[in-house]
């Protein structure tokens, strides 16, 4: 079993999210919801956890005490919906290399921060890179157990999600993107404050 985490930021699009995952995830899940917007609680989960008035890394970190011991993460935004078939790859490339910490869905990072995304290594499954977009991502247990949380409060959404990354690497796991894994999803839906031009994330496809 796997454990699926939303982050829910966004009230117009939670209930595409939960639809497609009961929808199109075969695998056995326990799904809970990280409620930030607080109204959350109407929506049927396996755990619903109230997370409203915490910021992006606090919200997320809740997990730690409200998943089932050993499950690996499938951590996913309120504004992203998984298609056909993306846990079960997500999986699968998991499970092509131990050292393997986190797989994200073909959503190649282009820079994040100012923060240039490479591919190190480019296999027929997965590519290597030194960034990633958290928006829908798998993450081994055992990376997070020897690698700890997000550093809650110190980042930016994005910058939370990078550092981490940067901690993930020096540990010797890798970050890879899942070529077959796909994601469709708006990534400034949840914003709801002014966005700064110098501070924006752009991502693009992986064909």
């Amino acid at each position: 079993m796997i454990s699926l985490v939303i982050h829910y930021s966004n009230a117009g699009l939670v209930s595409e999210c939960i639809e497609a995952i009961r929808n199109f995830a075969t695998v056995p899940y326990e799904l809970i919801l990280l409620d930030i917007v607080g109204d959350g609680s109407k929506y049927k989960v396996d755990k619903y956890v109230n997370a409203q008035g915490l910021d992006y890394s606090e919200a997320v970190n809740l997990w730690k005490e409200n998943v089932s011991p050993d499950n690996d993460l499938l951590f996913i935004n309120s504004d992203a919906i998984i298609t056909k078939g993306c846990v079960e790859e997500l999986l699968r490339v998991l499970s092509l290399d131990a050292t393997i910490g986190i797989v994200g869905t073909g959503i190649l990072a282009k820079d994040i921060y100012g923060k240039k995304c490479d591919v190190t290594i480019n296999t027929a499954d997965y590519q290597q890179v030194n960034l990633l977009d958290n928006e829908c991502v798998l993450v081994r247990r055992k990376m997070v157990d020897t690698v700890g949380l997000l550093n809650a409060g110190q980042f930016p959404h994005d910058g939370a999600d990078y550092e981490w990354g940067e901690r993930v690497k020096k540990a010797g796991w890798k970050l890879v993107v899942a070529k077959k894994a796909k994601i469709t999803y708006d990534h400034t839906a949840f914003i709801k404050r002014p966005i700064d031009p110098n501070k924006l994330f752009i991502a693009e496809e992986i064909i």
